[in-house]
């Protein structure tokens, strides 16, 4: 359930400042962006042309090609798993601590999120 949900909760909770959406938008309006293909999108590569290639099964005949693709995906979090050396460092020293959800019986769930509260609670 948590792989469903996950992915959708970060573009709402995490997503850019309503200013960066309108300025999207505007791209978009002045048909600047194109998002026919942006839903679950196969991505193909054309060495003859040297770009990239874009299809959609939803949209029969959707196809995009770009010279330049983004991955604009946000990583999934793991603090407890993270090898980089800033999260070791605060693991190490105690800034940082991976969230637990704990439930009445004492089961405990780990999202790998960083836990934002200022006392461990039990």
């Amino acid at each position: 359930m948590i792989e469903h949900y996950f992915p959708r909760f970060k573009r709402v909770v995490f997503g850019p400042p309503i200013i960066n959406i309108e300025k999207l938008l505007a791209l978009f309006r002045a048909g600047l962006l194109d998002f026919s293909v942006a839903r679950s999108p196969r991505v193909l590569t054309d060495e003859a042309g040297g770009c990239f290639e874009l299809r959609c099964a939803e949209i029969a005949g959707a196809v995009a090609r770009a010279e330049i693709l983004v991955d604009a995906r946000y990583p999934r979090t793991n603090i407890s798993l993270d090898a980089s050396p800033l999260f070791r460092n605060l693991r190490r020293r105690g800034m940082v601590r991976a969230y637990e959800n704990r439930c009445s019986d004492q089961t405990a769930y780990s999202p790998g999120a960083i836990d934002m509260t200022e006392a461990r609670t039990s």
